[in-house]
């Protein structure tokens, strides 16, 4: 479907968010001739299925536009484990404020935090919420994992230990 103002303006305030908080830096593929990477499609909730949005295992598909909402897949560098493609499913059908909602947690789960959980309320993490901004504890957490510091591939205590460093700079700096 056409996309309207509105889910323009939610986009770019979420994106704006997500890069202020990971510094992840954003490129028009109008302008580096570059394939693009990230896409976001809205769709009624009968087309969410629709193998022509995702090159992606039909039965996976399926499932993941079951609850009919919206959802997203990302694809991974094998090389690396960097984050390559991202893909956003949203519900064209559902009112604005749960489209903002689903947009904002889609593309923050999008880069690389993908499970929702109910111990952190209030949290665009979790199920109980339908935040349309990101919490002071969403953004330390976003922030940490995309620290220099945290490296693709360390290894689980390593890991924990630097998040740990980490959250507790953040926690110490943040208002």
């Amino acid at each position: 479907v056409k996309v309207n103002k509105s889910h323009i303006r939610f986009i770019q305030k979420h994106l704006n968010s997500l890069i202020r908080a990971t510094g992840l830096k954003t490129e028009d593929v109008k302008k580096t001739g570059k394939d693009p990477n990230f896409f976001i499609n809205f769709v009624p909730r009968r087309q969410m299925a629709n193998p022509h949005l995702i090159k992606v295992n039909q039965k996976l598909l399926k499932r993941m536009a079951a609850e009919g909402g919206c959802f997203f897949l990302i694809w991974a560098d094998r090389k690396s484990g960097n984050i390559s493609k991202a893909v956003i499913v949203v519900n064209s059908e559902r009112l604005l404020i749960r489209i903002n909602h689903c947009l904002l947690e889609e593309m923050t789960q999008s880069l690389g935090l993908p499970n929702d959980s109910n111990l952190i309320n209030p949290s665009i993490f979790s199920d109980r919420s339908r935040r349309t901004d990101l919490t002071r504890t969403d953004l330390i957490i976003l922030k940490t994992l995309y620290d220099e510091r945290m490296k693709v591939g360390l290894p689980h205590e390593k890991a924990i230990s630097v998040a740990g460093d980490i959250i507790g700079e953040l926690n110490a700096t943040m208002p």
